[in-house]
C-alpha cells in the first residue's frame, strides 16, 4: 500500500482489516485477503484501535456526567421524601356519632358498637413516634440511606474514594554530608551480635 493512495481507500482498508480481525483472523490471513503486507495490516489495525480508544474515552466521560446527574436526581428525590416524612401528620377526626332516632312501635333501636382504643404495643410510650406494621418507626430513615448510597455512587464514579498517596520521606540534611557512608545500613537497627567469652587456657 503506497503513501499516495487516497484517504477513502485507506479508510476502506482499515474497516475491512478491523472487521476481519474481529472475526479472529490472523495478520497473515488479513494480509493475504487484502493483498497487502503484514506490516501494513498492523499499521491499519493500530490506527483503528486508536480511533476506537479515543471514542471510548469520550463516551466514558459523557457517561459519567449523565450518571452523575441521574444520581443527583435520585438523592434529591430521596431527601425530599425524607423531609415529607418528618412533617407531623394531622389525620381528620372521625365523625361524631349521633343518637339513633326512635324506631317504630316505640322501640329503641340498639346503639352502634363503641369504638375501642387499640391497645398499644409492648414497650411503647405516649411520646414515641408512630410505628408501621413491621414495628419500625416511620421517620423515613430509609430515604436517607438511599440518598447516602447515591452520594457514595457519585464518589466511586469519579474515583474520589481512593486513599491518598503516601508521601515519600525526604532524607535529613546531614545525610548529604556523608556520601561515602552507607546510610541505609547505618540507620538499620540490627540486633546486637553475641559476644563469646574468652576461655582461659
Amino acid at each position: 500500500m503506497s503513501a499516495t493512495q487516497p484517504k477513502e481507500l485507506t479508510a476502506d482498508l482499515e474497516r475491512k482489516a478491523w472487521d476481519l480481525r474481529m472475526k479472529c483472523w490472523s495478520h497473515f490471513e488479513i494480509a493475504d485477503e487484502l493483498r497487502i503486507t503484514e506490516k501494513e495490516v498492523a499499521r491499519l489495525l493500530k490506527r483503528m484501535a486508536d480511533k476506537f480508544a479515543k471514542a471510548f474515552l469520550e463516551e466514558i466521560h459523557q457517561m459519567r456526567v449523565e450518571q452523575t446527574a441521574q444520581l443527583q436526581q435520585i438523592a434529591k428525590a430521596a431527601f425530599q421524601a425524607w423531609e415529607a416524612a418528618q412533617q407531623p401528620t394531622n389525620p381528620s377526626p372521625p365523625p361524631e356519632e349521633s343518637l339513633p332516632d326512635p324506631g317504630q312501635n316505640g322501640q329503641t333501636p340498639s346503639l352502634p358498637p363503641s369504638r375501642e382504643k387499640e391497645p398499644e404495643s409492648e414497650g411503647s410510650s405516649p411520646g414515641d413516634p408512630p410505628k408501621s406494621k413491621i414495628g419500625r418507626p416511620s421517620h423515613g430513615a430509609a430515604y436517607l440511606r438511599i440518598a447516602l448510597q447515591a452520594f457514595a455512587a457519585i464518589r466511586a464514579l469519579w474515583g474520589l474514594n481512593q486513599p491518598p498517596k503516601a508521601e515519600v520521606a525526604q532524607p535529613e540534611p546531614w545525610v548529604e554530608t556523608f556520601p561515602h557512608i552507607d546510610m541505609e545500613r547505618f540507620m538499620r537497627k540490627d540486633p546486637p551480635t553475641t559476644v563469646r567469652p574468652i576461655q582461659e587456657r
